[in-house]
């Protein structure tokens, strides 16, 4: 640790950048709290992660009357909650579709959570996300979380744990945060959402993610930063 912060800290023109405010906090508490940093988001690409029209719903051979709940993840380890989904399964009134559950994972899931391997295509991804009508992420460590900024450009609303960053990205027109590991809450709040209808959120979702997310203003807030740094120099 010693060693750590001697060599850090002497670094003469150093700037740090979190990828949200939950970070940057603790950045500010560290043995950095002298040294320049900021936040710049992660950005994504609204090209691709747009409302998508999709025959997704069809194909999975859910009703077209039955809500979707969604759960993305490109590995599904322990702290990504999976265990929730399967507490969540028991009700019926909805359908829980996974993306990125490996083989083994999946014997050991309710037959009726529709589980889909991992994809590397982001536009499919688009269309799963596009045609939910909730997203759900009940993860316990999160720098930011970008599978919540993908579905709400996709126009789909948020239900997160407060987890790390993943706060920052859900508004109160947009998604619902519920206490970490409070898995009733987040039941409930999934099925405010569906009572709601998807249509309530949509547009304040793509909103939200054009705002905050688009790949091209933060790159322009990199671009700044190095000017700033170049300046001073």
């Amino acid at each position: 640790y010693l060693e750590k912060r001697e060599l850090f800290t002497s670094l003469k023109n150093l700037s740090i950048v979190t990828v949200s405010q939950w970070v940057k906090n603790m950045i500010d508490e560290s043995f950095f709290k002298d040294i320049p940093s900021q936040v710049i988001y992660n950005g994504l690409d609204l090209n691709i992660f747009q409302p998508t029209k999709s025959s997704l719903k069809n194909k999975l051979g859910i009703p077209d009357d039955k809500p979707i709940v969604l759960g993305v993840a490109s590995v599904w380890a322990e702290h990504r909650g999976l265990k929730h989904f399967v507490e969540l399964s028991k009700d019926n009134t909805y359908q829980i579709v996974l993306i990125g559950i490996k083989d083994n994972q999946r014997e050991s899931l309710p037959s009726n959570i529709i589980t889909i391997p991992r994809t590397s295509d982001q536009k499919e991804l688009a269309e799963y996300y596009s045609i939910a009508d909730v997203y759900a992420n009940p993860t316990y460590l999160e720098t930011l979380s970008m599978t919540n900024i993908e579905a709400q450009a996709c126009g789909t609303p948020v239900v997160t744990f407060r987890s790390g960053g993943a706060p920052e990205t859900v508004a109160e027109s947009t998604g619902i945060v519920v206490e970490q590991g409070n898995e009733s809450a987040m039941h409930e709040a999934i099925l405010q959402l569906i009572r709601e209808g998807k249509n309530k959120y949509s547009e304040a979702c793509v909103r939200r993610a054009s705002d905050l997310f688009d790949m091209h203003d933060r790159y322009n807030d990199y671009f700044a930063l190095y000017q700033n740094l170049l300046n001073n120099e």
